[in-house]
């Protein structure tokens, strides 16, 4: 039944990532911070997959959900940024450090400036509260879906994976590596209500239904979404380790 065997990459073990998915709130632009971040701390080992095995083929989800999160850090950092950057602009303004353009064609004054950027930081805090989260989610439930399939396919020895009539891809994988490759393992609860969030939310987001996509998001953590899918992984590697 195995198509691989348990092995070091390059001859010797990769590192557990240390990255951080929570950190202490402050805020920024008047609102909650609530930016990923990447730390060496071993707080991260609640968040993020770390394989218990020399396995390549869960050593390399380890890597790839590393390497997401770091993606979602950037990408969020950089939103955090920008707010930064536009509640800055009325202070600089008002403390003289502004300096008009030459093609200006009108006086701006700091009272210019602080309705430009209060303006500004309005779109940019949905794109921080809304867009941002929900992108990330979104990127990981489709993480999640590729590396199952990954598994089925390195596990299964080419057997053909039934996803008709199955409620999701996912759920067809889960089911395959089961009874197909004998795995004996349960989804935790928790993995099962953020995938199933998170499918809701790839649903809505392909039909346009933005309210409910806001809802979808406002109840779920991201940190918390990370872990979950973090327990699933551990569960079917836990399984496979001790298989025959």
């Amino acid at each position: 039944m195995r198509s691989f065997t348990r092995r070091l990459v390059g001859g010797c073990e990769l590192p557990g990532h240390r990255i951080l998915l929570a950190r202490k709130s402050d805020i920024i632009g008047g609102i909650v911070k609530r930016s990923l971040s990447v730390s060496g701390t071993d707080e991260a080992d609640s968040y993020l997959f770390q394989s218990a095995s020399s396995v390549v083929e869960f050593t390399a989800i380890e890597e790839e959900m590393a390497q997401l999160n770091d993606f979602c850090v950037a990408f969020t950092e950089s939103v955090e940024r920008k707010i930064d950057k536009l509640t800055a602009w009325p202070r600089d303004a008002a403390n003289g450090k502004f300096e008009p353009r030459e093609d200006d064609l009108f006086p701006i004054t700091p009272e210019d400036i602080a309705f430009s950027a209060d303006w500004q930081i309005a779109s940019w805090r949905d794109t921080y509260e809304f867009i941002a989260p929900s992108n990330c989610l979104l990127l990981l439930s489709c993480f999640t879906e590729k590396s199952l399939r990954w598994l089925c396919d390195q596990i299964g020895d080419g057997r053909e994976i039934k996803t008709r009539g199955a409620r999701s891809k996912i759920t067809a994988y889960l089911i395959f590596l089961r009874e197909n490759c004998e795995l004996d393992f349960e989804e935790p609860t928790e993995s099962a209500v953020v995938r199933e969030q998170c499918r809701e939310l790839r649903n809505y987001f392909a039909h346009g239904e933005w309210d409910e996509c806001r809802r979808v998001v406002g109840d779920v953590s991201l940190p918390e979404a990370f872990g979950c899918v973090s327990r699933l992984f551990e569960a079917i590697e836990s399984a496979y380790n001790e298989s025959p």
